[in-house]
């Protein structure tokens, strides 16, 4: 390790392994049978990485190596791969993560610092092994390269390093508060669009508007219509069907004959939907009214879920869609799996058609996408359902209107399951959804949408300078680490010194071995 002036780093820096500045401890393996409820947290990786900050705790006595007072840096090597400054009570070590006990305290806000850039090189390189859980090998780990400065130049990059990092984390912190805000915004949106605030002008532009009661009653009497009519031709059907097989004639007298008979018998059939109970529903603007969601779909395409068991992957079957494919509202994975055509023949009863709303029914209630046109014939699986507007009305309107509070709150009563919240088929079609008048429906709809959209371009924005910050802290490590971010100075010790004492005063430090040990003795 010879002091150098080379391209790649300073004047009195020194090229060193990862191994020369510090001593690197592995935790031990504690076992469940350790774990109790009270005694000095055990440190694991995810309470460190906060993916489950709950700590196991012991009272079991552990060697002083093991132990963590605060300030300690930790290095995770397995799975969550990066560097961390315990900043809780003194705690004892789990496996899978370092102990960094730097070899001159001098050095400890510099090691933290260097580890960081370190790993993140780690990353970028062929040192990391394992296909499911990432983790660092000791061996390549230690030997790592780095480049180490002077001992007064180490401490200025560390200030000049903490200075940045304190202005950047105060922009994330600011960048993290936009997510949030812009969910209220979208909630206050949509309480104002429905209770009538956004279209307010509009009502008044077009007082003689068609109330939407008389909308409903229109829409109800289709929607009997097109089942009667529905059940009457698979009743026609299936009597052609039977005639042919007989091996008798069929005519269009036939026809009309079947379908006449059949309209009365289904007529009789038809279940009028319930009335809806609005007492304990918030007014409505005037013209406005409560309609089931049931209602609002045609009887022949209910309101169903899908696929129970898809079965293994079909790589040229039929395109079914999970919650877990969609990607954000409206937005859809772009490798859906697909099941095979017998499975879904099963559920034709679920098969999508352009323009249904897909709503999420269980675990994260209300991801949702409206069908595009080449996902017409695709299915979805029993965590989520199909709903299919009926004219005039249109999947954007209708998942606008199972987003406002009202409905939220009726879907919170509703909900049950303890691990996995979900709502039942029935809960859904018996939701109470405001319903405007035509008109005002589609002017609510375009108000809405252009507000969504400039929220949608904030949160883009937002999202974008986060990942601009977290890109500018490691362009601070890596011009930090090739010596560009503080000035030089000649009058400081070079690092060629720095490493000379810590290796004298280690060599003093380690056990020397006993002469004569194994020597053999020659017989009398």
């Amino acid at each position: 390790m010879s002091e150098q002036s080379a391209p790649d780093f300073p004047a009195g820096w020194v090229e060193a392994t990862v191994g020369d500045v510090a001593e690197y401890i592995n935790g031990m393996a504690f076992k469940p049978s350790d774990w109790e409820r009270h005694g000095r947290p055990i440190i694991r990786i995810q309470n460190l990485s906060g993916s489950n900050p709950a700590f196991n705790f012991t009272t079991k006595e552990v060697e002083e190596k093991y132990v963590v007072p605060p300030e300690t840096i930790l290095v995770s090597w397995s799975a969550t791969l990066d560097t961390y400054l315990w900043d809780g009570p003194e705690a004892v070590l789990n496996q899978h993560i370092f102990k960094v006990v730097p070899h001159d305290v001098q050095m400890q806000g510099f090691v933290f610092w260097l580890l960081r850039n370190a790993i993140a090189e780690m990353r970028r390189s062929a040192h990391l092994h394992g296909s499911t859980m990432k983790h660092i090998n000791r061996g390549p780990f230690l030997a790592h390269q780095v480049h180490l400065p002077p001992i007064n130049e180490q401490k200025r990059i560390v200030a000049k390093i903490e200075a940045l990092q304190e202005r950047s984390e105060a922009a994330k912190e600011a960048l993290d508060a936009i997510p949030p805000l812009l969910e209220k915004f979208r909630q206050s949106v949509l309480a104002a669009a429905f209770r009538g605030d956004l279209t307010k002008a509009w009502r008044a532009q077009n007082p003689d508007v068609e109330p939407a009661t008389e909308l409903l009653k229109r829409i109800r009497a289709e929607r009997r219509a097109r089942w009667i009519e529905d059940a009457a031709e698979k009743a026609r059907a299936k009597a052609e069907a039977k005639a042919a097989k007989a091996g008798k004639p069929w005519s269009d007298e036939d026809d009309a004959k079947v379908l006449e008979k059949e309209r009365v018998k289904a007529a009789k059939k038809y279940k009028e939907p319930e009335p809806v109970d609005a007492s304990n529903l918030p007014e409505l603007p005037e013209g406005w009214c409560w309609a089931r969601l049931e209602d609002l779909t045609p009887a022949e395409a209910a309101i169903v879920y899908g696929i129970i068991q898809p079965g293994p992957q079909i790589t040229d079957g039929v395109i079914y869609v999970r919650p877990a494919d969609i990607a954000g509202p409206n937005r859809l994975k772009t490798d859906l799996p697909r099941t095979s055509p017998e499975i879904a023949a099963k559920y034709e009863r679920a098969s999508l058609a352009a323009g249904d709303l897909v709503f999420s029914i269980v675990g994260t209630i209300g991801k949702w996408f409206i069908t595009p046109p080449e996902l017409a014939g695709a299915n979805i699986t029993q965590s989520a359902v199909r709903i299919r507007p009926t004219a005039p009305l249109d999947g954007e309107f209708l998942v606008r209107a199972l987003q406002t509070m009202p409905v939220e709150h009726q879907m919170n009563r509703l909900m049950f399951g303890n691990a996995v919240q979900r709502l039942n088929v029935a809960h859904v079609r018996g939701l109470c959804i405001p319903l405007p008048p035509d008109g005002e429906r589609e002017e609510l709809v375009r108000i809405v949408r252009a507000a969504f959209d400039g929220i949608a371009s904030v949160a883009e924005e937002a999202a974008s300078k986060g990942r601009l910050v977290a890109s500018l802290n490691q362009s601070i490590l890596a011009k930090a680490f090739r010596g560009e971010l503080v000035p030089q100075d000649p009058e400081d010790e070079p690092a060629s010194a720095l490493l000379e004492r810590i290796r004298a005063e280690r060599e003093a430090a380690a056990p020397k071995k006993k002469r004569g040990r194994g020597r053999r003795t020659s017989a009398g």
